[in-house]
């Protein structure tokens, strides 16, 4: 408890407001930019599923596939318990 007391004060670094500010504007431009990316392959998308260039069915189908092959790559446990 003395040690603890006695201990020095935890003294937190300033920083600049403006170099602050500008931190959080470039995390901010990164952040948009990567949502404007993020839209336009959403949107292009959308466009090419409903012009039919994209087969949604078989989209479907070839995740089930996938899904399925790798649920049976999945090594299974018997467990058998006997008294």
């Amino acid at each position: 408890m003395a040690a603890a007391l006695a201990a020095r004060l935890f003294r937190a670094r300033k920083i600049d407001p403006q170099t602050h500010a500008r931190v959080v504007v470039a995390r901010l431009r990164w952040a948009v930019a990567v949502m404007v990316l993020l839209n336009a392959l959403v949107w292009g998308g959308m466009i090419a599923t409903a012009r039919g260039m994209i087969d949604i069915r078989q989209l479907v189908d070839q995740a089930w596939a996938f899904g399925a092959a790798w649920i049976s790559a999945i090594p299974h446990l018997d467990v058998t318990i006997s008294h």
